[in-house]
């Protein structure tokens, strides 16, 4: 990172010679923003039980008895939310999850 036209008004911030990742930044924000959006969505329809008065609340239940039936029986599933949950990749730390 390097601070260029630093004797102007305005200087910019760049990344590794080239004004690429900044100029994508928001773009790139915004799929982490719908990435997280929808990872609390799914974790919320997981672990919290339907309303009884719902009328697909059986359907439901088995639903969420499935989900995490999976996410704790599948090692891909559990890597999948530990990425989400902490927002890294779980690329080189292997037996961390061995049983």
């Amino acid at each position: 990172m390097r601070i260029v036209d630093a004797d102007s008004d305005r200087p910019r911030i760049t990344l590794h010679d080239s004004d690429d990742l900044l100029n994508r930044y928001s773009d790139d924000a915004l799929q982490r923003v719908w990435q997280s959006t929808y990872f609390s969505w799914w974790t919320t329809s997981m672990l919290h039980t339907p309303a009884a008065n719902d009328p697909d609340a059986e359907f439901l239940w088995q639903m969420q008895l499935t989900q995490l039936r999976y996410v704790t029986g599948s090692r891909a599933a559990m890597e999948t939310v530990a990425e989400n949950y902490t927002g890294k990749s779980m690329d080189g730390i292997e037996g961390l999850l061995a049983r």
